[in-house]
């Protein structure tokens, strides 16, 4: 078969033009104008765009939100107290008490002397800023949970996705070239004919226009021939496995969605909650102890009475304390974020991306073998209705 045999024939066949080729019905029968036939119901695979996606996300946004502001809540709650004390310059994976090798008092007492700027800013040590490390941790697990999110609603950006097939031309003829040459490659017997006509009826079906001009000439055709509608009955197979299938593609295709766009300057509003709770929560510790207050703790001989604080303290009513101020803090974050970065992925799938899906579509509908069959009868059909290709 030639490059010019996979061309998609132009069905209008008042045109004068003829330098593609056209498909024609000859059932040997004159028509009148006063000929009843119903036409075939080609049905179409059902997309989403991308505002529609959007929309169809936001009605879950509530149960999203929930779900992040306790798993968030849970995490900070039960970490350990190496954890909740660690502190960290430049994101570097330093550890908290009892290991101070890596610098960790210094790191302390650099936060202890801008404790009054934390709000603002970030304390800075050595030219670098100093975060909680417990922040890292929180906004891996946002990541994490959004991730999750788009995955278990791969059904919206498998139709968003679908309907930008649709809006693609050439991804209407690469989707049935390849199921047409999965199939005969497959052992599956289609003749030249049969293939042809599986092509246009697959590219007309995948096609974003509302007329259907082929179910009509097909329904006129086969009023005389005897038609028993299996083009209909493919058409809507094709349909619903293509909607299904393209959903669970979703999955794989770019399936690491990170949220690290939305978070990033959230990421600091946490950091500076963690470090001034954590603050707060050491100063209360001291003085119960009788070691006073930090406002006293600013000279270098007090670090020991601040380590002896560190290692005496009841870590769980800390982080109790801060998991009820920080998940909130993170659904808030999360919740202002969540429309601009729901529309951001579904728009996300670019061009190599999209052919490559259409691809992987037509091969995966090729291996469903009722499918094949269907697709064979409808093929059958089309050639009864001695529908045929010239040039």
């Amino acid at each position: 078969m030639t490059e010019d045999d996979w061309m998609i024939p132009n069905i209008h066949s008042g045109s004068s033009d003829t330098s593609e080729p056209k498909y024609h019905y000859n059932t040997g029968i004159q028509h009148t104008q006063h000929t009843q036939y119903q036409p075939i119901r080609i049905e179409k695979p059902v997309g989403m765009s991308v505002e529609e996606g959007v929309t169809e996300l936001n009605r879950f946004k509530i149960i999203f939100l929930d779900e992040v502001e306790s798993d968030i809540w849970h995490l900070i709650k039960n970490s350990k107290k190496r954890d909740v004390t660690a502190i960290v310059a430049g994101g570097k994976e330093y550890r908290g008490p009892p290991d101070h090798t890596d610098g960790w008092t210094r790191r302390l007492w650099a936060m202890l002397r801008n404790k009054n700027t934390i709000n603002s800013a970030l304390p800075v040590y050595e030219g670098e800023e100093l975060d909680s490390w417990l922040t890292g941790q929180i906004m891996e697990r946002a990541e994490t949970l959004y991730e999750k999110f788009i995955i278990s609603h791969s059904d919206i950006r498998g139709k968003v996705m679908l309907q930008q097939l649709r809006e693609t031309p050439t991804a209407h003829k690469a989707i049935a070239r390849q199921f047409v040459a999965s199939v005969r490659e497959s052992g599956e017997p289609l003749s030249e004919e049969m293939c042809k006509t599986l092509i246009h009826l697959i590219s007309e079906q995948m096609a974003n226009h509302t007329t259907d001009q082929l179910g009509q000439q097909l329904g006129q055709a086969l009023l005389h021939v005897g038609g028993v509608s299996a083009i209909s009955t493919f058409a809507t197979a094709m349909a619903h496995t293509m909607t299904s299938t393209v959903a669970k593609l979703a999955v794989k295709i770019a399936t690491k969605i990170s949220a690290k766009t939305a978070l990033k300057a959230g990421g600091k509003i946490i950091g500076k909650l963690v470090l001034s709770t954590f603050i707060t929560s050491l100063s209360t510790a001291a003085a119960s102890k009788g070691m006073g207050t930090l406002a006293a703790f600013l000279s270098a001989a007090a670090m020991p009475i601040i380590i002896a604080a560190i290692v005496a303290w009841e870590v769980s009513e800390f982080t109790e304390n801060l998991a009820n101020k920080i998940a909130p803090e993170v659904r808030q974050i999360m919740a202002g974020t969540f429309e601009k970065q729901n529309r951001s992925v579904l728009a996300m799938i670019g061009k190599d991306t999209l052919e490559d899906l259409g691809i992987q579509l037509a091969k995966t509908l090729a291996l469903d073998s009722s499918l094949v069959e269907s697709a064979k009868e409808a093929a059958s059909e089309m050639v009864k209705a001695k529908l045929h290709v010239s040039k």
